[in-house]
């Protein structure tokens, strides 16, 4: 066989999976028929990891007020009356977006659940993604590492106001800088992914093990702005972090993800990849060309690859399922992990002046159909993902995907068209 026609073969793989795969959820029939209405896809992240906000859909121009029907709501669970149209949308944005495969979690305010899966977890192996399939996560890393930072300054070990210095005496200008400067991007710290030299040395050497201070010293350049004046999201800042955490509990980062985070919330398909590679079966990265995926592969089950992975650190080299970060996003901005005064900080958008509003500290946020979200989305080579919470509706989305170069929130934004209405009127009636 040809490579051309084994990379047709390979895409008319997709597409059968995409077309006919069995959804993981027992398919109920939706109790409409009323059309999934249009989503505009929002543009990617800038380089340096500005977030895209969705844009509420503008008033109508008619004079007349423009009533919006009221969903009915099911007689049983909301997860049961949504799962075929669920399925069927997921399947769709899979061919759409020209993903390998991907799978997805929905946490409902009744508490029922819906679990999606769709493609192939390895298109080279023929493995079908699974509803419990571990992806690489990126940037949601970021999310546990505020945690157990804030977990700490309710304990009195460190405070987040204190001076870096207070933990890393030698990194220039860390007398400067504050623990909430690198939580919120404020601290001018260069993002180490920017580096001219990142790209060839990360990835033409695939089985090279990065520490921590490896990375500082290879790929951290000048500062972009002295610290508390601008906004600059840098990995950096969540390497830092990173090492700030084990010098306050004198563990290794992967111990106290597990100890204060995995385990206490039952996150058993979540793992640090600072802590060694995750079990075999991850789903494998792919970026996607014009003649078809090309998939990321060093003989080990380091997700993407043994140097890409370690070289993430704090900054994003968490491996999970999409239901466990459904769990872990609705117990940390739903308030059962965090005190209230540390959730009000991490999600206070308008402390962080520069950000535009749109970066608190080690949270995103974004609104869709004038509904706000909390979470993080993550990249890294070969994966895509969107973590959300809705506060108001009690309403969780989570996407993961083994597709790089794309953005997961256009996705995630298909699905919230249908579940969030059915939310809002579930919480109005409740």
């Amino acid at each position: 066989m040809t490579p051309k026609h084994s990379r047709a073969l390979t895409w008319l793989l997709i597409a059968l999976v995409a077309a006919c795969s069995t959804p993981s959820a027992t398919p109920t029939p939706s109790p409409s028929a009323t059309p999934v209405p249009t989503v505009a896809l929002t543009p990617p992240p800038s380089l340096d990891g500005t977030p895209s906000l969705a844009t509420p859909d503008a008033p109508p121009t008619a004079s007349a007020p423009v009533s919006t029907p009221r969903p009915t709501l099911p007689t049983g669970p909301i997860a049961d009356a949504l799962a075929s149209e669920l399925d069927r949308t997921l399947r769709d944005q899979l061919a759409l977006h020209r993903i390998p495969g991907m799978t997805a979690e929905i946490i409902f305010p009744d508490g029922s659940r819906w679990s999606g899966a769709t493609g192939f977890a390895d298109l080279g192996r023929e493995l079908a993604a699974e509803t419990d399939t571990t992806f690489v996560t990126g940037s949601i890393t970021k999310t546990f590492v505020t945690a157990a930072i804030m977990q700490l300054h309710e304990e009195g070990v460190l405070s987040i106001d204190e001076p870096l210095a207070d933990w890393l005496p030698d990194y220039p200008n860390a007398e400067n800088i504050t623990l909430r400067q690198l939580l919120s991007h404020g601290s001018g710290v260069y993002n180490y992914f920017l580096h001219p030299e990142y790209n060839l040395r990360v990835f033409n050497e695939p089985d090279h093990h990065w520490t921590p201070q490896e990375i500082l010293d290879d790929f951290v350049l000048e500062p972009k702005f002295a610290p508390g004046t601008g906004y600059h999201y840098s990995n950096t800042n969540f390497v830092l972090l990173g090492m700030v955490l084990e010098e306050a509990t004198g563990h290794s980062l992967g111990d106290v993800f597990q100890d204060r985070l995995f385990g206490p919330v039952g996150l058993d398909d979540t793992y640090c990849q600072c802590a060694g590679p995750p079990p075999p079966g991850s789903a494998r990265g792919y970026l996607v060309r014009q003649t078809g995926p090309v998939g990321l592969d060093d003989g080990t089950d380091y997700r993407p690859t043994l140097s890409a992975a370690t070289v993430a650190f704090g900054a994003g080299d968490i491996v999970s399922t999409a239901a466990d970060l459904a769990d872990w996003v609705r117990t940390v901005y739903g308030g059962h992990l965090l005190d209230a005064e540390s959730l009000a900080a991490m999600t206070d958008y308008q402390s962080s002046t520069y950000s535009g509003g749109t970066y608190g500290l080690g949270t995103r946020t974004r609104v869709f159909e004038s509904a706000r979200m909390f979470g993080h989305t993550g990249s890294l080579r070969g994966y895509a993902a969107a973590m959300w919470h809705f506060p108001e509706t009690d309403l969780t989305i989570v996407v993961v995907t083994n597709r790089g170069r794309i953005e997961a929130n256009p996705i995630v934004d298909a699905i919230a068209a249908i579940a969030l209405p059915i939310a809002e009127a579930y919480k109005s009636s409740n």
